[in-house]
């Protein structure tokens, strides 16, 4: 089980059954129309921002209740994230968990299948992941590390929690 860790805290384990974590970009994107009817999209710059919500039960207390909402915190996240191309190399986020147990992973799509295939590392934030016969597509799987404010921090039934951030 990979375990989230914040500012060099990690929960117990009995607090970490039925992890979950999710993300969702932070912006967006309008279609606004030129008088020809041409398509204008406009990017919000917030795009490259993440927010994150962690949630788990146990039988135990996570013990995070004291950190402070606004304050900002570095999390090393337990999900992994994945970048996909038509190509082999791959650039990832500087961003990401460096620590045992966290080397990014590459990945062939085959068909409609994932087939984990070795991903050696070129320039500091690129991939290079092993051809497989009959891809289309590679990927490489990284578990983000990033800076956040903690927005939300709920206790949920006896020993549930959830925790939302957003990437500063």
């Amino acid at each position: 089980m990979k375990f989230p860790e914040l500012n060099g805290l990690v929960p117990p384990v009995e607090a970490m059954i039925n992890f979950q974590q999710t993300y969702e970009q932070l912006g967006g994107s309008t279609l606004k129309r030129k008088v020809s009817g041409a398509g204008l999209s406009l990017n919000n710059a917030l795009n490259s921002k993440i927010k994150t919500t962690l949630r788990a039960e146990g039988y135990s207390v996570l013990g995070w209740s004291h950190l402070l909402l606004g304050t900002s915190y570095v999390l090393k996240c337990a999900k992994p994230q994945e970048v996909q191309s038509a190509s082999n190399v791959i650039t990832i986020p500087a961003a990401r968990r460096t620590d045992t147990g966290y080397t990014p992973v590459g990945i062939a799509i085959v068909g409609s299948r994932r087939v984990f295939s070795p991903a050696t590392l070129g320039s500091p934030n690129e991939y290079t992941v092993t051809t497989v016969a009959g891809a289309t597509a590679y990927q490489v799987a990284y578990y983000p590390e990033i800076t956040v404010v903690i927005t939300e921090f709920k206790r949920e039934g006896k020993f549930g929690w959830s925790l939302t951030a957003e990437e500063i």
